[in-house]
């Protein structure tokens, strides 16, 4: 099972084993909506302002608006991972060779980051750098500029294989979790 609550600890969706997602009410527990995805498993993440959810499943991404019941589909796309910008209605999208930046108001593709090799995590920079992304690579992380369309920093790391990335509130640090337990600081 994997859940992400949203926002405001008003609702959560879940997936159980056969890969459908269930959003839910917290309040009596109430279900919501339920989103098909099965059979397989399903990551479900909310938007942080609670507008959409997003649910990776199968090599894919499909986004909702949540705030709609029923919700509405607003992409379907090709994904191995994905982030949610902290501010703006915008997602970035990790396939294969690189990150696709897609807007969810608008329902289109914004940007695309050519990065040769898959895009495993994403993580978008907070508040003052809200338009770079952080991209974890099998040989390490890259951070780009979205507006300046350039690379600001190449972590090339030979070390044991990342696990998980995650920039702090004020974006100044960003912290590399490995599969050994470490986790590392970059600033």
């Amino acid at each position: 099972h994997h859940f992400d609550f949203e926002g405001k600890l008003e609702r959560y969706a879940c997936s159980d084993r056969q890969g459908n997602v269930k959003l839910r009410h917290v309040a009596g527990n109430v279900e919501a909506a339920l989103l098909a995805e099965g059979p397989g498993e399903a990551w479900p993440g909310f938007s942080p302002d609670g507008r959409f959810l997003g649910v990776l499943a199968k090599k894919r991404i499909k986004v909702w608006k949540a705030d709609e019941i029923p919700p509405a589909l607003v992409l379907h796309e090709s994904a191995d991972s994905f982030a949610f910008h902290p501010d703006q209605p915008l997602i970035a999208v990790g396939f294969k060779n690189g990150v696709k930046v897609f807007d969810l108001s608008r329902g289109n593709r914004r940007q695309s980051v050519n990065l040769g090799a898959k895009a495993s995590v994403i993580a978008w920079r907070p508040h003052a750098h809200a338009n770079q992304i952080a991209i974890m690579h099998p040989k390490g992380v890259k951070v780009y500029d979205l507006d300046t369309e350039t690379w600001t920093a190449d972590l090339e790391q030979k070390e044991s294989p990342r696990y998980h990335m995650a920039w702090h509130p004020e974006g100044h640090v960003l912290a590399i979790a490995y599969n050994d337990m470490r986790v590392r600081l970059w600033n």
